[in-house]
């Protein structure tokens, strides 16, 4: 590359292109986790809204779509799935849910659900950004 088109081709030597090969396929690899890690820590946590515990939260209903955290896979091979039913606690507010994915049906903490928005939530948020420039 770079070269005259007539010029003789540069030798090929199998060895040094399997080299390379090789040290491309770590830096991919290496670069791969470094997105995966990242995107982990910080996607999701975009998702949450966060507020101070004065104020009200809404509750996970049923209908809702979630992303599964799981500590023990890749944040790629994270499921979706939909809350089937709300298990409220003493206090009201929901600490666990049903969900159904794909494969299967499980209870899981909130703790472990992000709630993905919807349009009516890019709606309100904003109509909220509105609120706040006047």
């Amino acid at each position: 590359m770079g070269t005259s088109l007539l010029g003789y081709p540069e030798p090929y030597d199998p060895e040094e292109k399997r080299t390379h090969l090789t040290s491309r396929w770590r830096l991919l690899r290496s670069m791969r986790d470094m997105f995966w890690t990242r995107w982990r820590k910080e996607v999701p946590n975009q998702f949450q809204q966060r507020y101070k515990w004065l104020d009200p939260r809404p509750n996970l209903q049923e209908g809702d779509m979630v992303l599964i955290r799981d500590d023990l896979s890749p944040p790629s091979e994270w499921p979706f799935g939909r809350v089937v039913k709300t298990h409220p606690g003493a206090d009201g507010l929901v600490r666990v849910a049903t969900i159904r994915t794909a494969q299967s049906t499980f209870t899981r903490p909130v703790v472990k659900l992000t709630r993905l928005p919807t349009d009516s939530d890019a709606e309100e948020y904003y109509i909220e950004q509105r609120r706040r420039r006047n």
